[in-house]
């Protein structure tokens, strides 16, 4: 998953920015920086781990649904926009069986 912005902050730091939160991680995983320059690709490998498991702090119990049938329902949880948005046929939620639409 590509950062939404990165900025060099010194020799020896960058800040990613991810502006649906950090991407969920299975296991840990470490951050690589591209630089790309006439079709030259350099690759710089984190030291440091990104460990960014899936973890919902909140969701409604019930539904809440109009007259016409349209129905809300929110999970609160880090990363998860990140993960839906990255890949929409296979990161989804579900009820009874039908995909819900991210907003």
């Amino acid at each position: 998953m590509s950062a939404d912005s990165v900025v060099i902050d010194s020799a020896t730091q960058a800040t990613a920015t991810f502006n649906l939160g950090v991407p969920i991680v299975i296991g840990t995983e470490y951050p690589e920086l591209v630089y790309t320059k006439e079709n030259l690709d350099h690759f710089a490998k984190s030291a440091a781990a990104l460990v960014s498991d899936l973890s919902v702090s909140e969701s409604l119990s019930g539904l809440q649904c109009s007259f016409a049938g349209e129905c809300t329902y929110t999970v609160t949880s880090n990363g998860l926009a990140s993960i839906v948005k990255q890949n929409e046929t296979k990161n989804y939620i579900s009820i009874c069986d039908e995909k819900c639409v991210f907003d």
